[in-house]
């Protein structure tokens, strides 16, 4: 046993308990002095335990693989579902990574702010003056603060909302949404779209000022309502038709952070209707998982996105990827610009397709 554990690199101890879960059993047991003996045929299986092991899978789940070693179809089924772990492992890790990320950067925002509070304006501050000076500095850096505290998903997140203009793959964690299903031109005045883009915001606002009234939410922080967004398909098309605006079927939505759950999300739509005498029915709580995704920054006008999308498709194969548009996985429109206020050729549009390993 010595002689093959240096052989093959694995402990005597391990060797043992390997013995005792049926993983890898010696060639023959002295009767008389209980030594183990191993053959050096033996050695690939070492091999293999080793490099299944490393690939992350449990000695449990080594013993089954190894009865099916020679069944190609079992022994790929097992890979695949390795690999599916690992992936929304790495998925989950990433997302928590950013989280982090995140925090951190949040975090040196508020050493400046307190940096900037210990900072003293002589001769601005003189009892008896009218305006007092120093309730005015004090003021500013309380606007500052409130400002700097704001957690803003763009800048956050820059890698979901501001990519480069040239495409690139990304995998986008799992999000909460507020979601207005819809169809038709979304140019049409005071149509079923822009009237969408009423419904989400009143309830994007109602719980973003939910911290002045009295419902509290847990885990509740100041944040910078995140851009308008938009899922688009139309029926019986792989992609989207410019041209055919009136087809155009639609989910527009806002995300939400996560700490707003569905009962939260419930009591807005009460909330804002309330308020608004405006029924927000129409309003759901959507959870949508993007996963990997091809996107790119599109600077210009909405009816010239085919070229942009041509550059997309051309870069996704080029890396080895296929489009995967279907009816769960959708053209993703994110509106970094007011279309009301922006030039049509300054309009800045993160387009976003779902792909999958060619």
């Amino acid at each position: 046993i010595g002689e093959f554990s240096k052989l093959s690199r694995v402990s005597v101890r391990m060797l043992r308990h390997y013995d005792e879960i049926g993983l890898l059993k010696p060639a023959e047991i002295d009767r008389f002095t209980d030594y183990r003996y191993y053959r050096e045929d033996q050695l690939p299986i070492a091999g293999r335990i080793a490099a299944l092991k490393d690939m992350g899978f449990s000695l449990a789940d080594i013993v089954r693989i190894l009865e099916v070693y020679d069944d190609r179809e079992k022994l790929e089924q097992f890979f695949s579902v390795r690999q599916e772990e690992l992936e929304a492992l790495s998925k989950d890790t990433a997302y928590k990574l950013t989280l982090l990320d995140a925090a951190k950067k949040r975090l040196r925002k508020e050493e400046n702010i307190k940096y900037c509070k210990g900072i003293r304006c002589p001769g601005l501050i003189k009892a008896g003056a009218i305006a007092h000076p120093g309730l005015i500095v004090r003021e500013e850096i309380a606007n500052l603060e409130d400002r700097a505290m704001a957690f803003d998903f763009k800048k956050e997140y820059k890698e979901f909302y501001m990519p480069k203009n040239k495409p690139g793959i990304v995998t986008v964690p799992s999000m909460n949404y507020i979601a207005v299903r819809g169809q038709g031109d979304p140019n049409q005045e005071d149509g079923e779209y822009k009237q969408s883009i009423g419904l989400l915001y009143g309830i994007a606002f109602t719980i973003k000022m939910s911290k002045m009234g009295d419902h509290r939410i847990d885990g509740y922080f100041d944040y910078v309502v995140p851009p308008l967004e938009g899922f688009w398909w139309q029926d019986g098309v792989r992609g989207i038709d410019y041209a055919d605006k009136d087809a155009f079927q639609w989910i527009s939505v806002i995300r939400l952070p996560d700490f707003v759950t569905a009962d939260d999300f419930a009591w807005a739509v009460g909330e804002a209707t309330r308020k608004k005498k405006t029924d927000f029915s129409k309003a759901e709580f959507l959870t949508y998982d993007e996963g990997l995704c091809v996107q790119c920054l599109h600077v210009g006008s909405y009816d010239n996105e085919p070229a942009t999308v041509a550059r997309m498709h051309e870069y996704m194969e080029s890396q080895g990827y296929v489009l995967d548009i279907t009816s769960q996985r959708m053209h993703h429109e994110i509106y970094l610009s007011d279309a009301r206020k922006t030039a049509p050729e300054k309009l800045k549009t993160v387009i976003r397709h779902p792909i999958r390993k060619g």
